[in-house]
């Protein structure tokens, strides 16, 4: 950074650590900064939205989360994370049709499959969501990401 603040590599890399040491004010202070050098940085813009969705500032997710799908309109990841976002707000219709996108893009995202079993509970589809919440475990959701699909099973599929 001495040497160069305005490095977008080290801008996103310090916004990374930050984020894993539970410093997200100042993982957000490095992300944006490099989202204004760099405006159309596709990872960037993901960073940044996803650490903006674990903080619960859905609306500012979704919108870094769609400008990154109208730059790429295979942007199966930030269609999951969005469609999440909506479901988080409890708009289940632009959740399930962003999920769907996602899984038709990008089939073996077992993470997807889990956002739409939720989907789907809050919907009261309870066999869809089990289907789900097996698929996304067929797909290796607990060796990724831990017992949480585990968990819902044991709790809505009995």
């Amino acid at each position: 950074m001495a040497f160069d603040p305005d490095n977008i590599g080290t801008l996103i890399n310090l916004g990374a650590i930050c984020d894993d040491l539970g410093m997200v004010d100042e993982a957000i202070m490095y992300l944006e900064r490099g989202l204004r050098l760099t405006p159309d940085n596709i990872p960037l813009r993901g960073n940044l939205a996803f650490i903006y969705q674990n903080q619960g500032k859905y609306d500012e997710a979704i919108a870094l989360f769609s400008k990154n799908i109208e730059s790429d309109s295979k942007d199966a990841v930030s269609m999951n994370n969005r469609g999440f976002c909506f479901y988080k707000k409890g708009d289940t219709k632009s959740a399930l049709n962003d999920i769907n996108k996602s899984i038709e893009l990008y089939p073996e995202n077992s993470y997807a499959y889990k956002n739409r079993a939720l989907v789907y509970l809050e919907m009261g589809k309870k066999s869809k969501a089990c289907d789900d919440l097996k698929a996304a475990s067929d797909k290796g959701f607990g060796i990724s990401y831990g017992n949480e699909v585990d968990l819902l099973l044991i709790e809505h599929c009995k």
